[in-house]
């Protein structure tokens, strides 16, 4: 599957010091993350016309990802909840904005 042809495109970034991390993966690989998160949505907001696809959920959502990668038995990197959101997307808000976001590779290879 795409996903799967993908998802070694996963990388992780500081967006500033003492920050969030961001984990960037394909943006097919992202949207299917956020489809199992019932009320997370495009944020469309803060997404970049350069293809980087922010997403928003409800802060109080009980969030569990994990990565597995492949060449390592049987290991499974959960990511915890607290390093999966980076806020609230404002001071009023019941959204928070996910560490986890889309954006696909320059060279076409996982469009």
């Amino acid at each position: 599957s795409d996903l799967a042809r993908c998802a070694h495109n996963v990388q992780w970034t500081r967006a500033q010091p003492h920050s969030k991390s961001l984990i960037y993966v394909p943006s097919s690989l992202a949207a299917a993350i956020y489809s199992q998160v019932p009320g997370a949505t495009n944020d469309t907001a803060d997404s970049t016309a350069g293809g980087t696809q922010f997403y928003m959920f409800p802060c109080g959502a009980n969030i569990t990802i994990a990565f597995t990668f492949a060449g390592i038995a049987n290991a499974s990197f959960g990511i915890d909840l607290a390093d999966l959101n980076i806020g609230a997307s404002s001071d009023d808000s019941s959204q928070c904005i996910g560490s986890v976001i889309g954006q696909d590779a320059t060279d076409g290879a996982c469009r």
